[in-house]
């Protein structure tokens, strides 16, 4: 992305754009318009984030938004487009970089996850099997810790119904 992208970038970011802060996960940029081109020029100029599905606004009119929420993705352009913004997206901007730059990221041609683990390549994403391995055993304890406590009789009611439901 040369210097003008980066400007023009910068000033629709400016005007159109914010930094969303999701509890639990990273932040991410987005940058909303209902000119389809021009949210087509900025994932073309970019080569990172993805279009979310039109929105169809009261007045009939379809609202496009372009959203890059992987942290090292939203970081990076950050930087990037961070002398060209006015005072207060700088603010918000710096506190984002600030509070999410604690963690370091693994570069994107990284061999290796955020914990240090190898990556494979699994179709056009990269995985780490052990990361992977460790969210599901997560997820299954969770689901056996629900089940549990429901046979013993010690979750609320809506879990004893959802499981009623669920059975029949």
């Amino acid at each position: 992305m040369n210097d003008l992208n980066i400007a023009w970038l910068a000033g629709l970011f400016e005007g159109e754009g914010s930094i969303e802060n999701r509890p639990g996960k990273a932040f991410c940029i987005n940058i909303g318009s209902t000119d389809e081109d021009v949210i087509m020029h900025v994932a073309a100029i970019t080569e990172v984030g993805h279009l979310r599905h039109a929105q169809t606004l009261p007045s009939g009119r379809k609202f496009f938004v372009w959203r890059v929420s992987k942290a090292q993705d939203a970081i990076s352009l950050l930087r990037k487009i961070l002398p060209f913004l006015g005072a207060r997206r700088t603010e918000r901007a710096l506190a984002m970089l600030e509070k999410f730059n604690a963690a370091p990221l693994p570069p994107r041609d990284s061999p290796n996850c955020k914990r240090g683990h190898p990556l494979v390549k699994r179709g056009r994403q990269r995985i780490c099997h052990i990361c992977e391995r460790d969210k599901m055993r997560r997820i299954r304890k969770s689901k056996l810790y629900v089940i549990e406590k429901i046979t013993e009789g010690e979750l609320p009611s809506q879990f004893t119904a959802w499981q009623t439901e669920r059975q029949t």
